[in-house]
């Protein structure tokens, strides 16, 4: 009955751990992404898309990301840079759509 109780303890445990993990993944890629907006909206903030990049390649390399969890990043990541870019610009919805699902998967390929 004890082993019982650990157990699910240390299954919601591990869950917390995973959703942790992918929380800070989806916040990784979306902060990326809107670096990478910021240098193409002002281009004085340009030096910015060198910096965007690097906490996705770390993500990558240090290996602690599940692939779902790298796919998240990239899906948060397209959406990030390409919503700002098209609430400036104020694009019809059936073109912003377009350009969402395009730079979307650009973005997961990246």
């Amino acid at each position: 009955m004890v082993e019982s109780l650990e157990t699910k303890e240390d299954r919601g445990r591990i869950q917390m751990v995973l959703m942790r993990k992918a929380l800070v993944c989806r916040v990784i890629g979306a902060a990326s992404g809107l670096l990478m907006a910021a240098g193409n909206m002002k281009g004085v903030l340009a030096p910015l898309q060198a910096i965007a990049l690097i906490p996705i390649f770390y993500l990558g390399a240090s290996r602690k990301a599940r692939h779902r969890d790298m796919l998240s990043a990239g899906v948060y990541m397209g959406l990030g840079y390409i919503l700002p870019q098209i609430v400036m610009l104020r694009f019809p919805i059936p073109v912003t759509l377009i350009l969402l699902v395009h730079f979307t998967i650009m973005m997961i390929a990246l």
